[in-house]
């Protein structure tokens, strides 16, 4: 009676089964499909799909600002976004 009465309490907090599901979502892996190329460096910078921010380095298993794991299996099709040369 005890453990049915924590479940329901439970319940009530998250509102919905959707809420539960997309706070898991990071950790099933997405794939890296953007790449940001900044034209006054000539460096180029992978983003994360969940966050779209950029990340420092290629090939990490998750993103360091948002978590969520990564998938680099479409690396070579990314999508190129060139940001142009600011002065």
């Amino acid at each position: 009676m005890h453990l049915k009465l924590d479940l329901i309490k439970w319940r009530d907090k998250s509102n919905s089964v959707g809420f539960i599901m997309g706070a898991a979502t990071y950790r099933l892996a997405k794939p890296v499909t953007k790449v940001i190329h900044l034209a006054s460096s000539e460096d180029t910078y992978p983003v994360c799909p969940r966050c779209r921010i950029s990340m420092d380095r290629e090939y990490i298993s998750f993103c360091d600002r948002c978590g969520q794991k990564l998938s680099w299996e479409h690396w070579g099709h990314a999508q190129i976004i060139v940001e142009p040369f600011h002065k």
